[in-house]
């Protein structure tokens, strides 16, 4: 077992790390939002083909393992041909990974979107894409907001440590 003496040595090489985490996190997290809302977007939509991609993508990095898919960026793509930095590799694998998740967040905000406010959007004859930035994106910004930031951050932080 290590003294505590010995874990005071190892701490200015564990503080060099913490900048590099920082970074991982912020940059995937940012791609977790977007793809996030893409892919909120894509199981929502009339699209059959679209919706079924959407799915597929959600179910299978929602399905597996974040440290399985790390695993599978850098071990397993160079037998492809596609060759990621480690760097890189992490950022996209917890980008997805958080995307899928944070997806559910955002399709289920989307839909709590109360009928009465979709069906006057219609009635007036609103095209699709500004009843979208208009009535249903305002409407739920902030409860999507409150409800995923800090369940996201904890679980970035976590598994870029």
């Amino acid at each position: 077992m290590a003294t505590p003496q010995s874990l005071w040595d190892y701490l200015p090489y564990l503080a060099t790390g913490i900048p590099v985490t920082l970074e991982i996190t912020c940059i995937a997290m940012a791609l977790a939002i977007v793809v996030g809302v893409i892919l909120a977007l894509g199981r929502n939509s009339q699209i059959a083909l679209l919706r079924w991609a959407a799915g597929f993508v959600i179910e299978f990095f929602r399905g597996s393992s974040a440290l399985v898919q790390l695993f599978w960026a850098f071990y397993v793509l160079p037998f492809f041909g596609i060759q990621l930095p480690p760097l890189i590799a992490g950022i996209l694998v917890l980008g997805l990974n958080e995307g899928s998740y944070f997806s559910e967040v955002v399709r289920a905000g989307l839909d709590a979107v109360p009928k009465g406010q979709r069906e006057a959007a219609v009635t007036l004859g609103l095209p699709f894409h500004y009843r979208l930035y208009r009535i249903v994106l305002p409407s739920r910004t902030c409860r999507l907001a409150r409800a995923s930031s800090a369940a996201r951050l904890a679980k970035a932080v976590r598994y870029s440590a």
